[in-house]
Parts: structure tokens; sequence; C-alpha cells
């Protein structure tokens, strides 16, 4: 696999520097006769000299066009690549492979585009201290923040959704289920993505989770609250993601296969293979049972308040008489 994927960078490196090279060199070779067009006193004016420089500006134009989709393409194909290869994560799906290429191209475009904002606000040694005192802050606390927000809750959300989803419907009962890490955090990834622009948006949710988007948002790079969207964010995610994960694991291996079932194989791959959608349903029938709670003492509070409070008026009594006169009024009625 090192030595395929050595192969494909070391193609890919060639199909770029000959891109590259004929590019420059047309390039050049316009602007060279650009250049002497320039000094020249008299104008081209014949037909041979307007069908050349035609020529030319579109041999230049199709160069530039190929080297930018080639940059565009291979770049983040060979970037992916190298950071999957660096981690020691499995780099054969150039899909996978192109996201990861995609997402590292737009963080550094990001990061070069804030750097250079802030280094041009900034006048003098002093300031330019201050500023990569200030970045230097600030990414430590996003490589802590975002080691946990794009690798960890993602590969969890991926793996329960394998389990609850996955493992059930397509994986035999006589087979053990295999989880695979990276299509998991690759789907969990678009998962969490997903959530999190609908509860930014207002479609569901609640609206504490929104101001927290929106606070998280509001403080940009440099001013990111660590304990903030550490307790706030982070931690509540991960206690509701780790609950519908890990009770149902630790429940089922303790409980029914160390004890119930420890001579029973199958008994033991069957209660694996629900126990995650067993507690799910449990759940949710105790979220439902709680609704459905607070639905009928509501609606019983308010046939009491309609049946017994008929005729009653709101009196303020702390004025003295008046209000004394009010509440006499209003119990005679």
């Amino acid at each position: 696999a090192t030595a395929l994927v050595a192969g494909l960078n070391s193609v890919i490196s060639w199909r770029c520097t000959v891109v590259s090279t004929v590019s420059c060199s047309a390039v050049s070779t316009f602007a060279s006769f650009a250049a002497a067009r320039a000094r020249s006193a008299a104008p081209l004016l014949s037909g041979v000299g307007r069908t050349t420089r035609c020529v030319i500006l579109v041999v230049a134009s199709l160069c530039a066009l190929v080297v930018a989709c080639s940059w565009v393409i291979h770049v983040p194909l060979a970037l992916g690549r190298l950071a999957l290869w660096l981690l020691g994560l499995p780099a054969e799906h150039d899909l996978y492979n192109m996201a990861v290429g995609v997402s590292i191209s737009a963080g550094t475009a990001a990061a070069v585009r804030y750097l250079w904002r802030e280094c041009a606000s900034a006048a003098g040694a002093a300031a330019m201290a201050r500023a990569a005192r200030r970045w230097g802050a600030a990414g430590a606390k996003l490589a802590v923040l975002l080691s946990l927000w794009l690798t960890v809750i993602p590969l969890m959300l991926g793996v329960l959704f394998e389990l609850l989803v996955v493992v059930p419907l397509r994986v035999q009962v006589d087979e053990v289920a295999k989880i695979p890490v990276v299509q998991c955090w690759a789907l969990g990834l678009v998962f969490l993505k997903i959530w999190v622009r609908l509860v930014a948006l207002g479609v569901f949710g609640d609206v504490e989770w929104r101001r927290r988007f929106e606070r998280v948002r509001h403080n940009g790079v440099l001013g990111v609250d660590l304990w903030f969207t550490f307790s706030e964010v982070l931690w509540p995610t991960f206690l509701t993601i780790g609950d519908f994960l890990f009770v149902p694991y630790l429940c089922t291996k303790l409980l029914l296969q160390e004890v119930a079932l420890p001579d029973s194989p199958t008994a033991q791959v069957a209660s694996f293979r629900h126990c995650f959608c067993a507690y799910l349903t449990l759940r949710l029938g105790v979220w439902l049972c709680g609704r459905a709670g607070r639905w009928l003492r509501k609606l019983h509070n308010e046939v009491r308040d309609s049946r017994y409070l008929l005729g009653m008026t709101l009196s303020n009594r702390g004025e003295g008489g008046g209000g004394a006169a009010a509440g006499a009024a209003a119990a005679e009625a």
C-alpha cells in the first residue's frame, strides 16, 4: 500500500510538473511577445499579427485552465493521502482522501487569511509579537477542541449508527460484526455537520443549543473560549452519544454475557446485536412517558382552572382599601 501511494504521488507530481512547465513556457512567450509589442512604435495592425496574438492568448488560457484543474483535483487528493498515511490510516478510498485534502486546504487558507489580516493591522515588532502570542494561544486551544470535535465525537456517532442500523440489518446471525473505523468516522462527521447546521438554522433542537453555537461562532478563532466550548458543547454531546453507546454495551457484557448467558455464544451474539436498539427503544419510551405526563398535567391544570376560576378577576392588594374593595367584589362575584 505504501509503494502504491508513493507511485501514485510520483505520477501526480510528474503530471503537475509537465503541465506547469508547458504553462510557464506559454505564459513567458506571451509575456515576451506583449513586451515586444509595447516597445514597438508601430502597432501590429496586420491580420497575421492579430491571428498570432489570438492563438497565443487561446493557448495560454488553455494551459492556465489545465494547470488550475490539475491543482484543484490533485493537490487535495495528494494531501489527503499523505495525511492519512502519516496517521497510519488506510488511504485506498480516494473519496475520503479528497475530503480530507479539501478540509486541510480550506483550514490552511482560512488560517493564512486570518494571519495576513492580523499582520496587516499590526505595526512594529511589539505588535507582531503580541499577534504571534495571540495566534499561538488560539492555535493551542483550537487544536484541543478540534481534536475532540472532529475525531472522537464523529467516530462515536458513526459507530453508534453502525451498531443501531447496519449491524442488525446487514450482518448475519452467525457472523461477528466488524466495525469499519474510517467509514464510521466519515459518516459520523457528515451526521454531525448536518445536526449542527439544522440546530443553527432553528429547524429542530432546543433554543439553548442554538445560543451556544451562536456564541461560539461569535467568539471567532482568536476569541475562542476553551472552557465554555468544552463544558457547554463538547461535554454534553459526548455524554449524550456515550450514554447510547457505552451503557448498553456494558450492561450486555457484564450482566448478560458473563452472568446470565455464559455458555451460549449464539445468545451472546444476538444480545450484542440488539442491545443498542433495545436501549434506544427504552430511552425513547421513557422520554415519551415524560412528555405524556407533562401534557396530562398541563391538561389537568387547564381543566381545573377553567372550572373553578370562572368569574374571578385579578386585583392588586398592595394599595390598601381599594385593593380590599376589589377583592371583596371579586369574592362576591
